[in-house]
């Protein structure tokens, strides 16, 4: 009898010990998360993030589109533009910089197999240099082009000391596009020639907003220009701003 209450006894002092041990090192284990900063936290989560694989969805349109000819005949026509892009990126170093600008730097590769433009129908002033036209409206139909995109290098500065929920970037790159028509005057209209082959040097904004762990939803602002680098005789859409949507996976 006496042997059964030594046992149970021992058994309790054994059990409070593996309880006062096992609060001790929950306790531990909280101040050393608590002790340790949030912005070494979010490096950490940032690092662990290399490669990105995503796609987005963009809209946008011309704001100072200008249609013109060398003989001086001119008007302003509206012009939108829809996307679907593919994008795959790398992060190229560890995060560093001085105080808000530190962050991670990454390459990207773009993809757009679907571009769109449409011109819809409209009513401008025209303006030129024979004072018969000068001054009078002019009514021009509307139209839709098909072309593809590619960026082989985008430069992106993802901001890494906000929050590993949420990284605002900056980028800059320059990729061609290919379109069904010589963009953006189809046809020569009306008299001056551009071409089917641009350049489009870009710069652009945004955010990545971490809904998962490694997945966010995108969002940003892209400012492209066309240029045809002297195909063409003229270059008349000095920019465009696009408001993009996406998703990306991270590993």
């Amino acid at each position: 009898m006496f042997h059964w209450r030594r046992t149970l006894s021992r058994l309790r002092v054994l059990c409070l010990t593996c309880l006062i041990a096992t609060t001790t090192c929950s306790c531990s284990a909280q101040q050393i998360k608590a002790a340790t900063p949030a912005s070494t936290q979010n490096e950490i989560t940032s690092l662990r993030r290399t490669w990105q694989v995503g796609a987005y969805a963009s809209g946008g349109f011309a704001p100072n589109y200008i249609v013109g000819s060398l003989n001086g005949l001119r008007y302003r026509k509206e012009q939108q533009f829809y996307t679907v892009t593919f994008e795959a990126g790398r992060m190229l170093a560890a995060p560093h910089g001085p105080s808000i600008l530190k962050g991670r730097p990454e390459a990207l590769v773009e993809i757009t197999p679907f571009w769109l433009t449409h011109s819809p129908e409209q009513t401008s002033v025209v303006h030129s240099n024979n004072p018969f036209l000068d001054g009078r409206e002019g009514t021009f139909p509307g139209y839709y082009e098909h072309g593809v995109s590619f960026v082989p290098l985008m430069f992106r500065w993802n901001f890494t000391n906000s929050s590993n929920r949420h990284i605002p970037w900056v980028q800059a790159g320059a990729g061609v596009l290919w379109t069904t028509n010589i963009f953006p005057q189809g046809g020569g209209y009306p008299g001056s020639y551009t071409s089917r082959f641009n350049f489009t040097p870009q710069v652009g904004a945004g955010e990545n907003l971490f809904v998962r762990k490694n997945q966010s939803l995108n969002i940003g602002l892209r400012v492209i220009q066309f240029n045809n680098a002297g195909l063409g005789d003229i270059n008349p859409v000095p920019y465009t701003l696009n408001f993009s949507i996406g998703y990306s996976w991270w590993k």
